[in-house]
């Protein structure tokens, strides 16, 4: 038998750490709902001292009980729950962003790059511990004559007219590792397309959270289209990423977009599969050739952060009426993540002790084809809704958060 002593937990707020706390008396669905780990110190009948134990383990069964944990745990079996050696106590580190002005960033033009300068930052650390995006996408960053340059920045601005720049830090969590995806990375399985499935073998160290980076977009190793299986190897699936709706999307707004992979495919390639500006053919993009000179963007990319553990934290923005704009009373220093998990660039003013936060990209086009395209389409078309051709994105702010794993016991 079970009974209650302590819990430890980590609440599913933004920046939240773990704290001793009472859940003796809340049920089983609020602690689920309100937390995203917790750890129990129980007594138990068959131990001379208090067991640790994952409170997890009684989410396939209980997730939604409405018994208090106190009620449940004087019901549940002897060995029930798998005894812990000590606590794994965490400190949790964040990632953050912010718009390169408000960060004291001036923007410069370097020919086709756009270069950041900030006097108070030794550009060598800027490269290990931030990542940057220009008007929603992430870009490759390099040091050239000891300036910061976003590469083809200039470029990706003359798209959209407008130059917009922002700052993913992980300065609080360590120094990122850059692994650019080669064609030998990448494995192939027989019995499916290649947008359906593929296998990348990661060159990185074993054992620490690996990100990707997909066309400009961030996708964490948490979704069912990118998780890693063990040994460096992580699952890639294209469609479940919305594969199809990214390479329309960047022909409109992007740089490194459908047209720009077509130029590094052969001629005779691309004239047996004929596209043109209203449509992408289905053919096409499931060619090696494609996938391979896909994969293989400059703002495609793995990189790693010294973590072994994620924890990802999002909270939803009541939308206003107002156009391209939202409030929030808390300070944004968060990625603020649109539709199909693009990242919004945005920048904010405090007033009336409101933050008030403008972006120009907070809707996006409606496409036909942008949830699901027939297996047996020919051609994917730019065809928008005609009664709904703009929607609003559905906003939210996200968080990833990383642990600091210790070795504290009760």
């Amino acid at each position: 038998m079970y009974s209650y002593f302590q819990a430890y937990g980590l609440s599913n707020q933004f920046g939240s750490q773990f704290v001793t706390v009472d859940l003796s008396n809340t049920t089983i669905e609020e602690i689920f709902n309100n937390y995203t780990q917790v750890y129990l110190s129980l007594n138990y009948s068959y131990a001379t001292s208090q067991i640790l134990a994952d409170f997890n383990q009684l989410k396939t069964t209980y997730r939604y009980s409405t018994q208090t944990l106190n009620q449940l745990l004087a019901t549940l079996p002897n060995g029930f729950f798998t005894i812990l050696p000590n606590l794994p106590y965490f400190k949790v580190h964040y990632n953050r962003y912010i718009d390169a002005s408000i960060a004291g960033y001036t923007l410069s033009e370097n020919g086709a790059n756009i270069v950041l300068t900030n006097s108070a930052v030794t550009t060598n650390n800027f490269l290990r511990y931030c990542l940057t995006t220009v008007n929603d996408y992430i870009m490759p960053t390099e040091v050239i004559d000891g300036q910061i340059n976003i590469q083809n920045g200039m470029l990706q601005s003359v798209m959209q007219n407008r130059t917009k720049v922002g700052l993913i830090s992980f300065e609080d969590i360590g120094e990122i590792l850059y692994q650019d995806i080669l064609s030998t990375n990448v494995i192939a399985p027989t019995n499916k397309t290649l947008d359906e499935l593929l296998y990348i073998k990661t060159n990185l160290p074993v054992g620490y959270v690996t990100f990707l980076v997909l066309n400009g977009y961030l996708i964490a190793p948490t979704s069912e289209g990118f998780y890693p299986i063990g040994n460096g190897v992580h699952v890639l699936s294209l469609r479940k990423l919305g594969f199809h709706f990214k390479l329309l999307d960047s022909r409109f707004k992007q740089y490194y977009d459908y047209d720009y992979i077509t130029q590094l495919l052969p001629s005779s390639l691309t004239s047996q599969y004929a596209s043109s500006n209203n449509r992408i053919s289905t053919q096409l993009i499931n060619t090696p050739s494609f996938i391979d000179a896909y994969l293989g963007l400059p703002n495609t990319f793995l990189f790693q952060v010294p973590a072994q553990n994620i924890i990802i934290k999002t909270k939803n923005i009541l939308n206003t009426t107002l156009q391209n704009m939202i409030t929030t009373v808390e300070e944004p220093t968060h990625m603020l993540i649109g539709s199909q998990g693009k990242i919004v660039d945005y920048f904010y003013v405090h007033r009336e002790g409101k933050y008030i936060i403008t972006s120009p990209n907070m809707y996006i086009n409606n496409y036909i084809n942008m949830k699901n395209v027939p297996n047996n389409s020919a051609y994917i078309t730019k065809q928008r809704l005609p009664y709904d051709p703009l929607v609003r994105s559905s906003l939210y702010f996200k968080q990833y958060g990383f642990y600091d794993l210790g070795n504290v016991t009760t």
